[in-house]
């Protein structure tokens, strides 16, 4: 749901990735702790790269 509504607010879907791959190397692996309730890092990114496609249309609607 995250990864939607960040495309059509016009952030590029593809940084989702990008920024869960470096705060799950600032929390050895697992992610923030605060973060608990969701998917651990490799497991969150698996699933954003998924759905990357199913949002870029989205995205591309909300850049013009």
């Amino acid at each position: 749901m995250g990864l939607e509504l960040a495309a059509r607010a016009a952030f590029r879907p593809q940084a989702s990735v990008s920024l869960w791959e470096k705060m799950t190397a600032q929390g050895g692996g697992n992610g923030p702790g605060f973060l608990s309730t969701h998917p651990s890092g490799p497991n969150r990114i698996r699933e954003l790269q998924a759905n990357l496609p199913k949002v870029q249309n989205l995205y591309d609607q909300a850049r013009r």
